[in-house]
């Protein structure tokens, strides 16, 4: 479930013919009671404005922000139209405002597909009444709703956030024309979170200037880029920080999808600029270096040499070659520019002088053709002024492999035999590349001797299977409530779908998971702790022993958080504290927490300020201050348990990264936030 994952919210989507392969091609969000509410839209900044851009725009602007339906057609944009564009668009929503019973001004529309051709107006206004009548809240209106806004794109791009009162949901389009300033894409959020419709614009525009305008793919900017944003305030009034970030995360989710998915792409690129004078210094540069034909080329043929990276920050942005601040490196590998000038390993001309070339073997492989060497070679690089190419691409490569096992080596030497506990959760498991990613990285722990035991929760997936049963959740003081039928649901989700499909994605690399739930052996006795919120349960104690002999037969405990009292009654448990628990128990030598954020920041709002490397003094102080407050509380609590059971170290790492667990424990710098005990 997507958009009508928040309380309040309905959709519908339905084949009306205005694509001539019958697909569907008309969508709706509505609010479930056909009241307006409160709305925000960012635009296009193409000044070539379609028809539905306008429409929307004057729609918001009349109504002060409200609005109780959104209606989409895909497979004609309605741009370059004129005016008989300008009132195709008001007939959409005059007609949905009439088969709603509300004012057509209360109604905003999106179109998109084939620019300067007419609106066949006629086939949607005959459409609306049933995609009116067809609206609901469940899982397959969502998705019908998904699917008639899509042209080129491959699948359906849904997302939903689930936040301690309240809900951020959402769906888009967009495979094309991806540049920086948003895209061809439309988006539609929905929250059930209370808010104003000027904190809703400034959640909006803060989460879209860091994700949507920021992506590229080609550098063209469409004519009709639109998101939208309504909160029904069915749940009541949000943290306008909390609500800021949960629109943010759903609008990452959204444009990451969006560039898997751009037509032809076979290769995502995430650019990270530090140390720049300014945001928009920042920003002006990685544009420069995305929107580069040299630099994408260079990318495809996974050879993403260091000389065109420099050669754009320096034609884009104040960067003076001999400043040492200014410096290049592969994620994970070594540094290619420093100091205004080429590292000597990096296989170009150094201090004036070039190295020796350096000779492959040749050798046959089988099936070789001897009229193959004729052909160029797709990763050579064409010949530059002052610029001596003294090997291979592939050779090149290789050392750079060489160098990420080198500066691994110290570590997994530290390591062997270490426990090392990870919690799992956020955007890592409810993305399946980088839930397969997090599968591998468990695995290669394991193979190079270090202990993982995997924690889990599951809450927003629990969230959703209780939508879909049309159980609603109760909380008390901001809390959730887990009666018994909720708790059955806990159990289900837990221990029968998302432990068992994250022991077989591991599996798949290596038969060496074994899935547990805390019920398990008394594993985790538990104890209820509150009786107002039900079977809501607390850390009692931990049995390790199960633990210790599957960690013996050099196996992968993975733990869904569900344990039990002596009589035998379940409690659901935070995992976050679950995980800490544990890592006590085991003895482990690290802990490591897997959020979606980058770690510790100092400023919420700002990634610069992210926290390396702190005590469990230090962080006490931040927490008192104030300066560390919101959802990282129940993880930093966690980790000072874990430090104080005798942990050597906790972690705090964005989930979202590929392999940032790895990035974590084996390199030099490190890429989230490491708590130890105090100094």
């Amino acid at each position: 479930m997507s958009i009508t994952a928040p309380k309040g919210f309905v959709a519908a989507g339905l084949a009306c013919g205005v694509k001539e392969s019958g697909d569907p091609d008309l969508s709706l969000v509505a609010t479930a009671d056909g009241l307006p509410v409160a709305a925000a839209g960012v635009f296009t900044t193409n000044k070539m404005t379609a028809a539905p851009v306008q429409v929307s725009r004057e729609h918001l602007r009349r109504t002060g922000g409200r609005a109780n339906a959104v209606v989409l057609n895909s497979g004609n944009a309605n741009a370059a139209t004129g005016a008989p564009g300008l009132a195709d668009a008001q007939a959409m929503c005059a007609a949905v405002g009439d088969a709603l019973g509300t004012d057509p001004h209360e109604v905003l529309v999106c179109s998109t597909g084939l620019i300067g051709i007419p609106l066949p107006i006629e086939r949607i206004v005959a459409g609306v009444p049933r995609l009116v009548d067809e609206r609901g809240a469940d899982d397959e209106h969502a998705h019908a709703a998904a699917e008639a806004i899509r042209t080129t794109d491959t699948f359906a791009k849904q997302v939903v956030v689930e936040r301690l009162g309240f809900t951020v949901g959402g769906m888009a389009k967009g495979a094309a024309m991806l540049a920086p300033n948003m895209a061809t894409m439309l988006a539609v959020l929905t929250t059930d979170a209370a808010a104003e419709p000027e904190v809703l614009q400034d959640a909006l525009r803060r989460g879209v200037a860091t994700t949507f305008n920021a992506m590229t793919t080609d550098g063209c900017t469409s004519t009709n880029d639109t998101v939208l944003l309504l909160a029904s305030g069915a749940r009541g009034p949000a943290d306008p920080g909390e609500l800021a970030e949960a629109v943010r995360e759903a609008c990452e989710s959204l444009a990451l999808q969006m560039v898997r998915d751009a037509e032809g792409a076979t290769k995502s690129v995430r650019i990270d600029v530090l140390g720049a004078a300014t945001d928009e210094e920042a920003r002006r540069g990685a544009r420069k270096v995305a929107d580069s034909n040299l630099c994408k080329c260079s990318w495809y043929g996974e050879d993403p040499y260091w000389g065109r990276i420099a050669s754009e920050l320096g034609s884009g942005h104040r960067l003076r070659p001999g400043e040492g601040a200014h410096r290049l490196r592969r994620r994970g590998g070594r540094r290619r520019w420093r100091h205004g000038r080429p590292r000597p390993c990096c296989g170009r001309r150094a201090h004036g002088r070039a190295e020796p070339a350096r000779r492959r073997r040749a050798r046959r492989r089988p099936g070789h053709r001897d009229d193959l060497h004729q052909r160029p070679d797709p990763r050579l690089r064409r010949r530059e002024h002052g610029d001596v190419v003294t090997a291979d691409a592939l050779l090149d490569a290789a050392h750079d492999r060489a160098a990420v096992l080198v500066e691994a080596l110290p570590y997994i030497r530290a390591f062997a035999g270490a426990t090392v506990v990870i919690k799992y959760g956020g955007n890592a498991m409810v993305d399946p590349e980088l839930a397969d990613r997090f599968a591998e990285d468990v695995v290669l722990l394991h193979t190079v001797g270090l202990r993982p035991v995997v924690v889990h929760g599951g809450g927003p997936q629990i969230g959703e299977l209780m939508q879909r049963l049309g159980k609603e959740p109760e909380f008390v003081d901001g809390r959730r409530v887990t009666d018994a039928e909720t708790l059955d649901i806990a159990r289900m989700v837990l221990v029968g779908k998302v432990n068992r499909e994250l022991v077989s994605a591991i599996n798949v690399h290596a038969p060496v998971a074994v899935g547990l739930s805390g019920e398990d052996a008394g594993l985790i006795v538990a104890e209820m702790r509150d009786p107002d919120l039900g079977f809501v349960g607390d850390v009692e104690s931990i049995n390790p022993s199960i633990l210790e002999s599957l960690l013996a037969e050099s196996l992968v405990p993975v733990i869904s958080t569900i344990g039990s009292d002596e009589t035998g009654q379940a409690y659901n448990i935070n995992a976050d504290t679950v995980a800490g628990e544990i890592a006590a128990a085991v003895s482990a030598e690290k802990i490591v927490y897997l959020t979606d954020v980058p770690g510790l920041l100092r400023d919420v709002d700002d990634p610069s300020t992210l926290i390396s490397r702190i005590t469990a003094t230090e962080i006490q102080v931040l927490v008192a201050d104030g300066t560390l407050t919101g959802g990282m509380i129940p993880k930093i609590e966690a980790c000072l348990a874990a430090l104080a059971g005798g942990v050597r170290s906790a972690h705090l790492l964005d989930g979202r990264l590929p392999h940032v667990v790895l990035l974590e424990l084996f390199t030099d710098a490190g890429v989230g936030t490491m708590i130890v005990g105090p100094s």
